[in-house]
Formats: C-alpha cells, sequence, structure tokens
C-alpha cells in the first residue's frame, strides 16, 4: 500500500520533469536559432535536444503505467560517473543553469546497480533546485563517489542562501514548495529516488555558503 501511494506521488511529479525537460529542448533550440553560420557545435546541440526529446517521450509513456515497476526505471548495471556527467551537460542547457558556474567532481568510472531513469530525474532536480537557489551567474558544485559499503554518494552545493534547519525535513514533502511557480515535487521525486534505492537524502550547509544537498543510493540486488 506505501509502494502504491509513493508511485501515485510520484506520478504528479512526472508532469513536474516534463516542463524541466522541455526547457532543456527549447534553450537549446533557441541557441541553435541563434547560429547564423553552421558550424561543428550544432551536431552537439541537436544531440543534445535530441536527447531531451527522447527522455520527454519517455517520461509521458510512464505516466500510463503506474502499476509496475516502469514508472521507477529498470533495475540496470550503470557508469554512475558517466549518467552523471550526461545530467550536468543536460542541465547546461536549462534557463536557469545557464549562466551559473556548474563544477562537477567525478571519478572516471564508478560502476553501479539502480533504477537509471529515478537517479537521472532526482539528479537534474537536484541541479535545477541548486541554480534557481544561486541565481544567475551562481556557482554549483556537483560530486559523485562511492562510500566503503558500496553506497554511492551525490553531493550538489550552491551558492544560494541555503535551507534553514527548521525547513530541511519540509522541504522535501510533495507539494511543499516556498516559490510562486513551484510545484513542490523536484525535491519529493529526490525523496523517492532515496527512498527506492535504501538510501538516504539529508539537506545541510554548503561550503559555497547556500545549501548541500546529499543523496546516498544503494546498489539494487537481486532485482
Amino acid at each position: 500500500a506505501e509502494r502504491a501511494i509513493l508511485a501515485g506521488t510520484f506520478a504528479r511529479t512526472v508532469g513536474h520533469d516534463i516542463n524541466n525537460g522541455l526547457q532543456i529542448a527549447t534553450g537549446a533550440l533557441d541557441e541553435l536559432r541563434a547560429r547564423a553560420v553552421a558550424d561543428a557545435g550544432q551536431l552537439r546541440l541537436v544531440d543534445e535536444l535530441e536527447a531531451s526529446l527522447s527522455s520527454i517521450r519517455d517520461w509521458n509513456r510512464r505516466l500510463f503505467d503506474l502499476g509496475g515497476a516502469r514508472l521507477f526505471g529498470e533495475v540496470r548495471s550503470m557508469d554512475l560517473a558517466h549518467t552523471v556527467a550526461e545530467v550536468a551537460q543536460l542541465a547546461r542547457r536549462h534557463e536557469h543553469v545557464r549562466e551559473a558556474q556548474l563544477d562537477l567532481e567525478a571519478p572516471e568510472r564508478l560502476p553501479f546497480r539502480g533504477r537509471d531513469v529515478l537517479i537521472q530525474r532526482a539528479l537534474l532536480n537536484l541541479l535545477l533546485n541548486a541554480a534557481e537557489a544561486a541565481g544567475r551567474a551562481g556557482r554549483i558544485h556537483v560530486a559523485v563517489d562511492a562510500l566503503p559499503d558500496g553506497t554511492a554518494r551525490i553531493v550538489v552545493d550552491d551558492s544560494g542562501p541555503g535551507v534553514p534547519p527548521e525547513l530541511r525535513q519540509k522541504v522535501v514533502e510533495p507539494f511543499y514548495t516556498s516559490k510562486s511557480s513551484g510545484s513542490g515535487l523536484g525535491l519529493a521525486a529526490v525523496e523517492t529516488c532515496a527512498k527506492e534505492h535504501q538510501g538516504a537524502l539529508r539537506i545541510e550547509d554548503a561550503p559555497l555558503g547556500g545549501a548541500r544537498f546529499v543523496l546516498e543510493l544503494r546498489p539494487l540486488v537481486g532485482e
């Protein structure tokens, strides 16, 4: 029953994520249109646009499959370092991230087994949340590594105002938002990812002066 309730809540976050994907695609298209002369960079932009649109189509299909695990993505073996780098590159096309300084710290490879779509979705939401908090020309730092017990750890820092200790539990609840145009579902999706991987989401103070979000994920075995 608890998983069914969680799935219903998460279904609403898909609409939130579709909007994120659309904004990424729009940002890439705007940049492409601004190029008066074709060059090698255009092919890269088209590839990124196609990746975003493919994600949108995939997320949309999942809205009609609420009864199964496909809503959360399949359990796969992946290179988590590569996944984080790909999501960071996509996020750089979003209007909130485009002017920010986004730094990535990751090992060359980080083998992991988990729900790939869920992890991609969670990281994108963390990056967009950080960018909105940091503001234009703000700083975002992303790091991924593994703990000795095999738990993967993704850390997102920003230079924004931070999250007061008394609100750190509240901000991850579904539909809670302090933004006039927010849905209150982005961080709820991150919390869902943590629970699905028997992990945790913590909010701390960041060395950059803002908030630090620590997402810990345990590898899923036997699924």
